[in-house]
């Protein structure tokens, strides 16, 4: 699979403060990867870096396994802060002008042998602004304002979008919007994404794989496909024979995974569900007092705070 970012011990100062320190980060193709931090870990600073937009005082950064950063730079689009519109124009007239801009004709529609025209309302309609494509921009709301700005992103066709706090803002529908317009764009042009937020949640339902950032510190890189791991429960049971209890419990998981404090019983239930009724009657049955039973949870939201810092 091919590596379309890489970056080795990325670091950049302002004064002695390093707002990025030593990031090391890697985005496969096809991937939407979620860079999750407070406001002011460092998220933008390093998109900028990226970007080239911003120098690094160190590190390396490859982007599509090591192209020239001109060559890179033409199979990248980004929103970075709110996207510039030309708000006394349609959407159709904003992607027109930008399409004029960025000399779309010699890298964009003559390649795919399709006219501009064509690739302007397709890309309206992934965004879902169909609808509202002859309506002024600066009549839009703030969500369709992101949409139209991501089919801006989109024009030449990038692999690569880079989007900084594209749901920051929006309410709900809006921020669904985004998301059905993202998933839209991954499954028909095949985008590659890196998306910062600092709200975990809205991002949950697209992000293949997230980068946990803490001032300016990449604290960690997991899949999402591994994060029902990264949360557990526990059950702690207070019984008058813990001994007889444990050999009970063992029936039920992993030895492992039970620990002992004085009269606790401690299980963890990572490897096994342990529904708490079921535990309580075999434990009773087999003539063990239970004096106490408590559910502890640890969500997949607690894990990230603890990590982004509280």
């Amino acid at each position: 699979m091919q590596t379309i970012l890489e970056t080795r011990g990325l670091t950049k100062k302002y004064g002695n403060k390093a707002v990025v320190n030593n990031i090391s980060m890697h985005i496969d193709r096809g991937e939407v990867y979620g860079f999750i931090g407070r406001n002011g870990a460092g998220k933008t600073t390093f998109m900028r870096l990226v970007l080239g937009l911003a120098l690094p005082d160190a590190g390396e950064i490859s982007l599509f396994g090591g192209e020239s950063r001109k060559s890179a730079g033409q199979k990248i689009g980004s929103i970075v802060e709110a996207p510039a519109l030309y708000t006394n124009c349609s959407a159709y007239e904003n992607l027109k002008r930008f399409s004029t801009l960025i000399n779309y004709n010699r890298r964009g529609a003559q390649k795919r042998e399709i006219n501009e025209d064509q690739m302007i309302h397709e890309l309206i309609d992934i965004v879902g602004l169909t609808d509202a494509a002859k309506k002024k921009a600066g009549h839009y709301s703030l969500g369709m304002k992101q949409r139209l700005g991501l089919a801006i992103a989109m024009l030449g066709e990038p692999e690569f979008l880079v989007l900084d706090e594209p749901v920051n803002g929006l309410d709900p529908a809006g921020i669904k919007e985004i998301r059905d317009a993202i998933n839209n764009l991954k499954q028909a042009k095949g985008v590659t994404f890196l998306i910062s937020s600092h709200l975990l949640d809205e991002l949950s339902k697209i992000v293949t794989k997230y980068g946990i950032i803490n001032d300016g510190y990449l604290v960690e890189e997991v899949r999402a496909s591994d994060l029902d791991r990264m949360s557990s429960r526990s059950v702690t049971v207070v019984v008058d024979d813990p001994a007889k209890a444990v050999e009970i419990i063992s029936g039920l998981v992993p030895r492992e995974d039970i620990s002992v404090v004085e009269h606790a019983v401690n299980i963890s239930c990572h490897n096994v569900p342990v529904p708490s009724a079921e535990l309580n009657r075999r434990l009773v049955s087999a003539g063990v007092s239970v004096s106490a039973l408590h559910n502890k949870s640890v969500s997949v939201e607690d894990y990230f705070i603890e990590r982004m810092g509280r």
